[in-house]
């Protein structure tokens, strides 16, 4: 489907990904010089995107919240947090600013199961609009989105140490919304010794106990 002219970078594995980080893509651009690709799709990018790449060839972007609501850090874990079911996943023409720019599709995604059922779905979800794209069933429209009236900015959450919660259900969220291989899991400390939490279930209806696999860790 990708030619020459239509790149993918992403910093997790992804089909007919040629760049992985920023460094990647500039030594690749440098080799393209002065020709550059028509297009760039950067799905789980989490970098900023330098303003002349963005003035000499269309960017796409992918953010998972309904934009202009929750922009920023963290958005699968922040909407897990807010009690929320489902998420909209954007795809949208990059702007200089973070998670801002002319929304070119929306798709409803659960947010049900680990952090690495909810990034499959994503995934799959981000090739299919790429496909679209590509394919002309998804044009651009020229509608604009107001991101001056910015509903929730989410903050990145960099801390995956347990804290306090009231109820079980808020644990076992805590818990999935951290669960992916590769990704740091949900742990307390109990002295010098690390518990991780991972492969949480839990009933709701209150008559069972929270169930996870642990595994421990000496300092």
């Amino acid at each position: 489907m990708m030619c020459s002219k239509v790149w993918i970078v992403s910093n997790r594995p992804f089909p007919n990904r040629v760049a992985s980080n920023p460094a990647d893509l500039e030594r690749l651009l440098k080799t393209y010089e002065p020709e550059h690709p028509e297009r760039i799709y950067f799905p789980f990018w989490s970098w900023k995107v330098p303003n002349d790449l963005l003035l000499k060839c269309e960017c796409i972007g992918f953010h998972s919240t309904p934009l202009p609501f929750g922009r920023g850090g963290s958005p699968i874990q922040n909407m897990i947090r807010l009690g929320y079911q489902t998420t909209e996943l954007c795809m949208f023409r990059m702007t200089k600013n973070f998670d801002e720019g002319e929304i070119l599709c929306r798709r409803e995604v659960w947010l049900k199961g680990t952090l690495g059922d909810i990034i499959s779905r994503i995934s799959s979800n981000i090739e299919s609009m790429i496909k679209g794209y590509e394919g002309g069933t998804i044009i651009s429209t020229g509608s604009t989105t107001d991101y001056n009236r910015v509903p929730l900015k989410f903050n990145r959450i960099v801390n995956n140490h347990l804290s306090e919660v009231d109820t079980l259900e808020q644990l076992y969220d805590e818990i999935r919304m951290r669960d992916e291989e590769g990704h740091p899991k949900a742990f307390i400390w109990l002295g010098k010794f690390r518990i991780d939490f991972t492969d949480a279930f839990y009933h709701f209806d209150g008559k069972e106990p929270l169930k996870a696999k642990v595994e421990i860790y000496k300092e």
